[in-house]
């Protein structure tokens, strides 16, 4: 079909390449052209320009189909190679499945054989056991022969059982005094035993409850400290509680003295108070743990004629909380304003409670 789209495309281009036309074979070309050469000239014009519409349709369509047989031929192209690969996948499996097949028939024979050879040898068993219950009938006549050597054997052997097990019961009874005496012996060290497993029980305990009074007066950790002179603070600035009143098991007592800073030595819980007495107006301060500010203490507020007058008005700010603390965490007391802070009760305290 496509040589015959070919065959009239090439019809078509000869067509268009002529450029002459003969109207009148005594046409006079001297002259010019009459009103019905012009007619005639344009109704070839008009059919001339049709036919040229009507090749150009015919080649858009011409090449419309042949596209589309392109676009044919790939598709059936590409089943070609799907199918080429599908078949070709089937014969590998047929391969792989003829490898197994042959596998199997070679199995089969192999058992074939090992049928035949238990064949074999379950007829040999058979023969054997006939062959030995042959032996054993012979066996059992030669037995009614040797049984009463055997009787007489038996006799001998009872007699000297019987012999063995009098001296036997004699030998129970001497061992039966000594058993009973054990037994008594027994038991009395058994209530011994039982007496010393309560007394060490106890003891344990006992051990147990020291130890543990021990490791409570080991870890216990108490550091009391108030101020050593009337001092006037400025704001942000840490309170140093120089004069230690209490210290147990506060390794870094001088460091504390130095920089106003508590360590904890071991972790748990602690009881912190915090007692400040000051005649400042709107007095305040901050208990920082690990350089974070968690608690605010006030002193008072009170309305005096003279704020110079400081020690007038002279009052007590208290706080008491809890924290857990772990191992080097820090503790310090910071002045919340520039204030005058008294000695009198001005004191920080720390106890590990749990």
């Amino acid at each position: 079909m496509i040589g015959k789209y070919m065959c009239f495309v090439f019809l078509l281009c000869f067509l268009c390449k002529a450029e002459g036309f003969l109207l009148d074979g005594q046409t006079d070309s001297s002259g010019g052209l009459t009103e019905n050469h012009f007619i005639t000239l344009m109704k070839l014009l008009v059919e001339e320009k049709e036919q040229r519409h009507n090749l150009e349709l015919a080649v858009t369509q011409l090449h419309s189909e042949f596209q589309i047989l392109h676009k044919n031929y790939s598709d059936l192209k590409n089943n070609c190679s799907t199918i080429l690969e599908q078949y070709t996948r089937l014969k590998n499996v047929s391969e792989v499945h003829q490898i197994r097949l042959d596998e199997i028939n070679q199995n089969r024979a192999n058992e074939k054989i090992f049928q035949s050879t238990i064949v074999r040898s379950i007829t040999e068993v058979t023969s054997n056991i006939s062959k030995i219950q042959t032996q054993v009938d012979d066996l059992m006549q030669l037995k009614n022969i040797k049984q009463l050597q055997d009787v007489r054997n038996l006799q001998l052997v009872m007699k000297t059982l019987q012999q063995g097990l009098l001296q036997v019961n004699i030998t129970q009874q001497a061992r039966g005094q000594d058993f009973l005496a054990l037994y008594n012996m027994t038991l009395y060290i058994r209530s011994l035993s039982e007496a010393q497993a309560r007394r060490i029980t106890g003891l344990s305990l006992q051990l147990d409850k020291n130890q543990q009074q021990i490791a409570n007066v080991s870890n216990a950790v108490s550091l009391t400290a108030c101020l050593d002179s009337d001092k006037i603070h400025s704001e942000e600035s840490v309170i140093l509680f120089s004069d230690i009143k209490t210290s147990i098991g506060v390794p870094d007592a001088s460091s504390f003295i130095t920089n106003g800073t508590f360590r904890c030595p071991s972790a748990g819980l602690y009881l912190i108070t915090v007692t400040v007495t000051s005649g400042t107006f709107n007095a305040h301060y901050f208990v920082y743990i690990n350089s974070k500010k968690e608690f605010n203490g006030f002193v008072s507020k009170h309305s005096p004629t003279d704020y110079t007058d400081i020690g007038n008005f002279e009052h007590s700010g208290t706080i008491s909380v809890t924290a857990r603390l772990d191992v080097n965490d820090t503790l310090y007391v910071q002045a919340g304003k520039i204030m005058y802070i008294s000695t009198w009760n001005s004191c920080l305290s720390i106890t590990k409670i749990k």
